[in-house]
């Protein structure tokens, strides 16, 4: 029962201080709100009319994803009142949503059921992704933003290259781990990470402002 109260406090809290309209969400949130709905729709109530006035959209950490949480009214199921709770994430494929809950706002479970989220978000981690920096060409192997990203190159770079691929991934990662094995589950011979360069291949450490 608790679990269900919370979602209710949290949008009727959400009324009380006006902090959730349409008007005050980004582009990209109105596509995950939109994207929600239609999963809403599309699992459970085809008929579902969704209810503005209340609804909370919450970034996470995790790029492109959002929970949301939304009231909705629907005829087919008898005219109930019901809120739902669920994560969603674009993908380049389009979005994707993870779990999914809907509630009666009176009481009760009525749906939980997850979505295609996390297999999308493994099967993102290991594509893999060309690109180039300071004229260094490498190819991002595995990857989990913000945490971290793994690059390769058929060679061990040297120390200007490894801090042009660092400058160029720096803002969207925090470790940056560099291997010249083209499998991403093989070790990685060096990685900078919170302001230090570990060179495991030299078992060595070294200050990222001394490198």
């Amino acid at each position: 029962m608790q679990k269900l109260f919370i979602p209710i406090l949290m949008l009727a809290f959400c009324m009380m201080i006006a902090c959730s309209h349409s008007s005050s969400f980004s582009d990209i949130e109105e596509q995950a709100l939109s994207a929600a709905q239609q999963f809403v729709q599309s699992e459970y109530a085809p008929d579902a009319d969704f209810i503005q006035d209340g609804t909370v959209i919450e970034p996470t950490s995790v790029a492109d994803r959002y929970k949301i949480l939304q009231r909705f009214d629907s005829d087919s199921h008898y005219g109930h009142k019901f809120v739902y709770r669920i994560w969603v994430q674009k993908f380049s494929t389009g979005w994707e949503f993870g779990n999914l809950a809907i509630d009666r706002v009176g009481g009760g479970n009525v749906l939980t059921t997850d979505g295609r989220m996390k297999d999308m978000e493994r099967q993102n981690m290991t594509r893999q992704e060309s690109s180039s920096a300071g004229g260094v060409d490498f190819t991002i192997i595995k990857r989990n933003a913000p945490n971290y990203v793994r690059v390769y190159t058929e060679k061990r770079l040297n120390r200007d290259d490894v801090l042009a691929v660092y400058n160029q991934l720096k803002t969207d990662y925090e470790i940056v781990q560099f291997s010249i094995s083209p499998n991403p589950e093989d070790d990685d011979y060096m990685a900078i990470q919170y302001g230090s360069v570990y060179e495991y291949d030299k078992d060595k450490i070294t200050k990222l402002v001394d490198y």
